[in-house]
C-alpha cells in the first residue's frame, strides 16, 4: 500500500506539472523528461536520481501568475503551484512597497506584484545572474510595471561577498558557505545594507519585507534596522531550523517584533512592542 501510495502521489504531481504547463511543446518536454528513463518508476522507488535537466526550457501558467522556468525541474517545481501554497497569493498586503529578498526567478515578486493596487510596488533583490535574468524576464512576460529588480544581496555590510552556488538547482544559493545544501562553486557578487537600499531608492514606506536567503537571515536583518524601528514592516522569512531560527530572533526580537510560525520553515513576524 505505502508503494502505491507513492505512485499515486507521483502521478499526481506530474499531472499537476503538465497541466500548468504553458504550452503543448511545454507539456511535452516535461513529459517527455518523467518519461524518459525505461524503468523511471522502478528507479524512483529505489532513490535512484536522474539528471535535473530537462530537454529544452518550459514556461507555465497557474493562478499565481505566468513562468518562465528554464530546463532545470526544480526551478519549475518552484514555480509551480504545488511550491510554497501557504505563502504565495495570500493577502499579506494590498498596498504599499513590498521588498522581497532573495527573489530567485521571481516566484514571490509576480503574486505580489499582481496583487498590489495603487502606487504599490515591489523591490525585487536577486544577487545570482542566472537568477536576475529569469526575473526580469518574468517580470516582462507578466507586464508589470510596479516592481524595481535589483541585482545584488542583502547582508549587513557593503561592498562585495563570495557568493555560494547551490548544486542541484537554483534555490540554494547562499552567502553561508556551510549549509545543508550542497554547493558547486562560487561567484562574487555585490552586497548592500538594506537600509542603504532604502535611503537611495527614497522610499517613504516599507510594509512588507520576505526573506529568502538559506541561512543568512540575521545577516539582512543586522543591516534593516533602521528600516525595522521605522516602518514597522510585516516579515516573512525562511529558517531551516531552531539554530537559524534563533539567530533571527536575536536580532528582530528586542526591536519589538513577535515571531509565529506559518510551515515547517517559514514564519511571519510582526511588531508587537514600541521599542
Amino acid at each position: 500500500m505505502q508503494v502505491l501510495s507513492r505512485l499515486i502521489k507521483r502521478m499526481r504531481f506530474v499531472v499537476t506539472l503538465i497541466s500548468e504547463a504553458y504550452t503543448l511543446k511545454d507539456k511535452f518536454t516535461i513529459l517527455s523528461y518523467y518519461m524518459r528513463i525505461d524503468l523511471f518508476l522502478i528507479n524512483h522507488l529505489r532513490n535512484i536520481t536522474s539528471s535535473p535537466l530537462l530537454r529544452s526550457n518550459v514556461t507555465i501558467k497557474n493562478k499565481y501568475g505566468l513562468f518562465f522556468c528554464g530546463n532545470n525541474k526544480y526551478t519549475l517545481f518552484g514555480f509551480s503551484s504545488l511550491s510554497e501554497s501557504n505563502i504565495r497569493g495570500r493577502p499579506w498586503i494590498k498596498e504599499g512597497i513590498v521588498i522581497d529578498i532573495g527573489a530567485n526567478g521571481g516566484m514571490h515578486t509576480i503574486p505580489l506584484a499582481r496583487a498590489l493596487r495603487g502606487d504599490g510596488k515591489v523591490i525585487a533583490i536577486e544577487p545570482e545572474p542566472k537568477n536576475f535574468s529569469v526575473l526580469r524576464k518574468n517580470i516582462l512576460l507578466n507586464k508589470l510595471k510596479n516592481v524595481i529588480p535589483l541585482n545584488l544581496a542583502c547582508s549587513d555590510s557593503k561592498g562585495e561577498c563570495t557568493f555560494y552556488l547551490d548544486k542541484s538547482g537554483d534555490g540554494g544559493h547562499s552567502l553561508i558557505k556551510d549549509t545543508p545544501i550542497k554547493k558547486r562553486g562560487e561567484i562574487r557578487v555585490k552586497t548592500d545594507r538594506l537600509d542603504n537600499i532604502i535611503k537611495i531608492l527614497n522610499l517613504k514606506r516599507v510594509d512588507l519585507i520576505k526573506v529568502d536567503v538559506e541561512g543568512a537571515e540575521s545577516e539582512v536583518f543586522r543591516g534593516a534596522k533602521k528600516t525595522l524601528r521605522k516602518f514597522h514592516p510585516k516579515i516573512i522569512f525562511e529558517a531551516w531550523n531552531g539554530e537559524y531560527l534563533d539567530k533571527s530572533r536575536k536580532v528582530l526580537e528586542p526591536i519589538g517584533y513577535k515571531i509565529s510560525k506559518i510551515s515547517d520553515e517559514n514564519y511571519l513576524a510582526v511588531k508587537g512592542i514600541n521599542k
